[in-house]
């Protein structure tokens, strides 16, 4: 009977184990589940989203400074927004031509679509390469309303492509060292290999000076330093752009220095919420381990007491030794503060006796069972 009771205990607190990891999922599963959401998956222009191909538009040539160039149309035919989440261009032609070339300018993930209204889809160059006529094939990856989703639907459409002819004015990766609380300094760099001779490229600082506590306002051109590449640099400070110049066909990596920075808060404050997810990790380890360790401890002692024999499976005593386990965790980990007040909460106590429970269960099941088997 005693032994019922104690796999009774065992149960019941692996189950609750169980809801603590999965409950936020289950949780966003009920809500979702209330709703009543039709999916399409096909191009119908009579359908809720009405998708429409302008088929062929071989007729203007899309050149790397033509403006986007309109291959089909998003029609909204439902009593509600719809909410565009992604359009891309699957494939162009046959597996010899790079889909990359072309982009998708817009729509643009997080516009509307009101009701009754029709949204444009339209491509653009985004690598200096000519493939000439080609299908185009493009995917609308997702577009939501409350009670509607749209879910990777193509349509085709005939396309002259010529991005290698014109001055390209696609977009350009780059990437950003981070700026430090105390710093003044910023590197950028990107390949410039798909620019042409003397082309050129712009880089927006807008968004970090907006939201990433970095002042650009107080930089010139003489703060603007190119470290590798050939061409010239300048910065405007009014609209926190860089403009790069190149000088004939360059190949290798750009690398340009800017000075002069601000720092605001912001910088600051993402450098300490870096710092305070690494210890929240470490703390969450740190716990985890130290309920197994004295999970394990905790069913050894229980064994060194009680022993291994049928009998011993039968007493009770074994349960103060995890009990005593889970207690000292709970007056170590508020001695130590590593939690603060209103941080160490219900789920917490609730894991450490899980976690501490189901180590010391599994461990004394085992030297039990290699007892009597033995």
């Amino acid at each position: 009977m005693r032994l019922q009771s104690i796999k009774r205990a065992g149960a019941v607190l692996a189950i609750v184990g169980a809801l603590l990891v999965v409950g936020p999922s289950t949780g966003f599963g009920l809500v979702d589940g209330d709703r009543e959401v039709v999916v399409e998956t096909v191009a119908d222009p009579d359908a809720n989203l009405g998708i429409e191909s302008e088929g062929d538009v071989t007729g203007t040539a899309l050149r790397a400074d033509s403006d986007p160039l309109r291959v089909g149309t998003l029609t909204n035919n439902v009593n509600e927004p719809l909410t565009v989440q992604d359009v891309t261009i699957e494939s162009i032609g046959d597996d010899s031509v790079d889909d990359g070339i072309l982009a998708v300018a817009s729509p643009n993930t997080g516009d509307t679509i009101d009701v009754g209204t029709t949204a444009n889809v339209t491509v653009e160059c985004a690598a200096k390469q000519t493939v000439n006529e080609r299908e185009v094939v493009v995917r609308v990856d997702g577009v939501e309303g409350s009670t509607i989703a749209v879910a990777e639907p193509t349509f085709n459409a005939n396309v002259d492509i010529r991005c290698g002819q014109g001055k390209f004015s696609g977009q350009v990766s780059f990437a950003a060292s981070n700026v430090s609380s105390d710093g003044t300094t910023q590197t950028v760099s990107f390949d410039p290999t798909g620019l042409s001779s003397n082309g050129e490229a712009t880089i927006d600082f807008s968004d970090p000076q907006d939201s990433g506590g970095v002042d650009y306002s107080s930089v010139t051109d003489a703060d603007v330093s190119v470290q590798n590449g050939k061409g010239t640099a300048s910065f405007d400070p009014e609209t926190a752009r860089l403009t790069y110049s190149t000088q004939g066909n360059e190949k290798n990596t750009v690398t340009i220095e800017i000075s002069n920075l601000e720092v605001g808060e912001s910088a600051g404050a993402m450098s300490t919420e870096s710092i305070s997810d690494r210890r929240e990790h470490i703390r969450s380890v740190s716990v985890t381990a130290m309920s197994a360790l004295l999970g394990v401890g905790a069913a050894l002692a229980s064994t060194t007491w009680v022993g291994t024999t049928v009998e011993a499976a039968q007493n009770t005593q074994a349960l103060a030794f995890v009990f005593g386990a889970i207690l000292l965790q709970y007056v170590v980990i508020n001695a130590s503060g590593i939690y603060g007040d209103d941080e160490f909460g219900a789920k917490h106590y609730l894991f450490i006796g899980f976690m501490t429970f189901s180590l010391w269960f599994v461990t004394w099941g085992i030297l039990l069972t290699a007892e009597v088997t033995g």
